[in-house]
């Protein structure tokens, strides 16, 4: 059983003991967690590089190490912890939200949900437009750029960012210049050629 890296993000003692009793119970699952508060957030998630980050999203010190933490790759998922209704700016951080409230077996599912969706995403899973826009991404193109090349519309080549940014868990375009090479979706002779031709 793969083991996974969870960093829990929250200033409150009791949250952090309650959130460790239960991930440390699951049995279908191998989880190892880190504690972290908003002053080393970004960096304890860059080096360990974790498979999801359960965030207080009432400390607004944590909201904006999240808002950092989206620029790394892989990007982890990113389970927004809730007192209370979000607002949409604030929720929109999150791949999943969890309620306070909420049974242990629902953090469970989430955690299934949001890991393994960022761990078995492969190039194969993109639909062949996601990869148009990525390979337009990596050119450098804007939306209306985009859209022109692969005649549609503006708003769809949005939308197939966000769906592609859920899919790969991958939200700045340095990140997913570094998938399209990996995933050989783009050669750096293309790249150079697009730069050559500018």
């Amino acid at each position: 059983m793969k083991r996974h890296t969870i960093v829990i993000a929250t200033s409150s003692p009791i949250l952090t003991a309650g959130l460790n009793s239960i991930l440390r119970s699951m049995t279908d699952m191998t989880v190892e967690t880190k504690v972290s508060s908003a002053d080393n957030l970004f960096s304890t998630v860059n080096h360990l590089s974790p498979a999801a980050i359960i965030a207080d999203m009432a400390d607004f010190n944590i909201l904006g190490e999240l808002k950092r933490c989206r620029d790394l790759t892989p990007t982890p998922a990113i389970i927004g912890l809730s007192h209370s209704v979000l607002p949409p700016e604030t929720s929109r951080l999150a791949d999943a939200t969890l309620s306070v409230y909420d049974s242990a077996d629902n953090l469970r599912e989430i955690l299934q949900r949001t890991i393994s969706d960022a761990s078995d995403t492969t190039p194969g899973d993109l639909t062949p437009r996601e990869k148009e826009v990525i390979k337009g991404i990596v050119k450098g193109l804007s939306n209306k750029e985009i859209a022109s090349e692969i005649n549609v519309s503006v708003n769809t080549v949005m939308t197939h960012r966000r769906n592609i940014a859920s899919k790969l868990r991958i939200h700045s375009p340095a990140g997913l210049t570094i998938f399209a090479i990996v995933s050989k979706l783009v050669s750096l002779d293309e790249i150079k050629d697009h730069i050559d031709s500018i």
